[in-house]
């Protein structure tokens, strides 16, 4: 039985307007079944360092959801800002199911991995952050050439129990029973 993977797509861009333009493409990749985007959102990092959530996509049925991955994500990368992360990305609990999606980022990437995906993070105020299945460097690639720079890192976990952890984690933010 083959299981699915997920990846982590960064891109950095001179623009938030450039960040958010590829965004709403992978918005496209996802919506015509190219990709299967469980997250994404644009990022933006001001002047004192502080990051803070430009756009992100609404809740829906198999991704493109509510920026709990990407803020377990970034919890991962600075660990003091798991907690403020979750506050920014509309939750003040952090339930059993972003704390599975931060178990898989933490198991399921290199250090070397998370560092480079953090050393890439410094490189410039705006950012897209996209957790899909695959391939999202390429698909973007096809459609868009306005990243500064971009790096994709294979997770090794299992793309269904991550989306388990990422539903979990909705409805946890929802408080709807899990």
């Amino acid at each position: 039985m083959t299981t699915q993977s997920i990846v982590v797509y960064l891109a950095v861009y001179k623009t938030d307007a450039d960040a958010e333009a590829d965004y709403r493409a992978a918005k496209e990749q996802h919506a015509a079944g190219i990709l299967k985007v469980f997250d994404a959102a644009v990022l933006h990092r001001d002047l004192s360092r502080d990051v803070h959530l430009v756009e992100r996509g609404q809740r829906a049925p198999y991704g493109m959801c509510t920026g709990l991955a990407v803020g377990a994500f970034l919890g991962v990368i600075f660990p003091p800002s798991a907690y403020a992360s979750a506050a920014a990305w509309g939750t003040s609990a952090l339930g059993a199911g972003t704390g599975a999606m931060v178990g898989h980022f933490w198991r399921g990437l290199s250090r070397e991995a998370l560092n480079e995906l953090g050393d890439l993070f410094d490189l410039s105020t705006a950012a897209l952050i996209v957790i899909a299945n695959s391939g999202v460097k390429d698909a973007l690639s096809k459609q868009s050439n306005r990243a500064m720079a971009t790096l994709e890192k294979r997770v090794k976990a299992d793309a269904a129990s991550f989306q388990a952890a990422l539903d979990r984690a909705i409805a946890e933010a929802l408080g709807e029973p899990t």
